[in-house]
């Protein structure tokens, strides 16, 4: 398993609970590594959104993909195609990043691996002072 960090230079501050950020941020690479049991790559990055006021968390993975009737369903809680899953990893993720008043995206094909994108909200302050935001 490889694993990658990419931390943009410019990334502007969000508000965030620190505890609750770590356990969506856990989920999601835990999701990443069961997804891959042969081993592959997970690139976790943080960038400032484009053309938004947030910051932008990616977790992007090697793994098999979502086919569309799992991704329909991935963030409901106790939907799990896992034979021990408890169905509740990504529904907590959801919950956690909306309670931010964030947003969560899924890009995912089956084959080609699976991109979770985390959109949060940049502090007033600092989008009140970065270009324009």
């Amino acid at each position: 398993m490889r694993v990658e960090l990419d931390l943009a230079d410019d990334v502007p501050s969000v508000t965030v609970d620190e505890r609750m950020m770590r356990q969506a941020f856990l989920n999601l690479a835990i999701n990443a590594v069961q997804a891959m049991p042969q081993g592959g790559m997970l690139r976790a990055s943080v960038r400032r959104a484009t053309g938004t006021p947030e910051v932008e968390v990616q977790f992007v993975d090697s793994g098999p993909g979502i086919s569309p009737d799992v991704r329909a369903r991935i963030f409901e809680p106790f939907f799990t195609t896992k034979a021990k899953g408890t169905g509740l990893g990504l529904a907590v993720v959801k919950r956690i990043i909306e309670s931010h008043q964030g947003r969560v995206a899924l890009e995912s094909l089956p084959g080609q691996g699976t991109t979770f994108r985390l959109y949060l909200p940049l502090d007033t302050s600092a989008a009140a002072i970065s270009e324009g935001w």
